[in-house]
């Protein structure tokens, strides 16, 4: 369901920044804005945010049966539901574009424009944070089956290719012609269309890494069987109707 809303999602937003080229002036009768990929209060954006927020209650989720279970990522996968928690926040608020800005006027004087590509301030923060987290999370990449580690480093590698990567390529399209061309717009709907792709990956892998994390659990029941005499012994049955395979 996931895959088939971003597809919808991206070639309605490909037709409305189509139509806006070529009727420009009335806006394309206040639809752009409704279904613009890249806009604050539009529904794509509205999109975005849930899923980040669902991925956050996923992770949530592997975060607390895990530790249940005494497993070492238990913390790891906890920090990454705060982590989706707040990027489902910025989605919206653009907290990034106010953090990044800043951080980014610090570091871009060391590195310059480079042609453009670091034309937007919070590019050169946003690899910083990047490559921080990924090294952080190469122990717990490491502890996973190698299957469900690549199906995490896919998801990463989609929505980072289009959160960073083309959003560098759209910073030299803007510093070398302007936001209403052709090429930026275009850029952008490839951009959001990434972003929109990796989570919905990344949802997918989380669902089905929790339900087979969950089937093989037992679950034991305790059922309290009272005497004749009046006193009560407790025995432990495990029900295999709940073991949930």
């Amino acid at each position: 369901m996931m895959y088939l809303a971003t597809l919808c999602l991206t070639v309605t937003g490909a037709g409305i920044v189509a139509a806006k080229m070529l009727y420009r002036p009335d806006g394309v009768y206040g639809l752009y804005a409704l279904l613009d990929l890249n806009g604050d209060s539009s529904v794509p954006t509205w999109y975005a945010a849930f899923t980040l927020l669902l991925c956050a209650g996923l992770l949530a989720l592997h975060g607390h049966y895990s530790r249940q279970r005494g497993d070492a990522n238990a913390f790891h996968w906890r920090l990454l539901a705060l982590v989706f928690a707040l990027m489902s926040v910025d989605e919206v608020a653009r907290i990034h574009e106010v953090v990044g800005s800043f951080l980014g006027a610090q570091i871009k004087p060391a590195v310059g424009e480079l042609n453009g590509f670091f034309h937007f301030d919070w590019v050169a923060a946003g690899m910083a944070f990047t490559l921080v987290v990924a090294l952080f999370y190469i122990p717990f990449l490491l502890r996973l089956p190698r299957r469900v580690a690549g199906r995490l480093m896919l998801a990463g590698a989609v929505f980072v290719g289009g959160a960073l990567v083309v959003e560098i390529f759209n910073a030299r399209t803007q510093y070398l012609l302007d936001v209403h061309s052709v090429y930026y717009q275009m850029g952008t709907v490839v951009e959001e269309c990434l972003e929109m792709l990796g989570i919905a990956i990344f949802a997918d892998f989380l669902i089905r890494h929790l339900a087979d994390d969950t089937k093989h659990t037992a679950v034991d029941v305790l059922f309290t069987i009272a005497d004749s005499d009046g006193l009560g012994k407790v025995s432990q049955t495990e029900d295999p109707d709940v073991r949930g395979g």
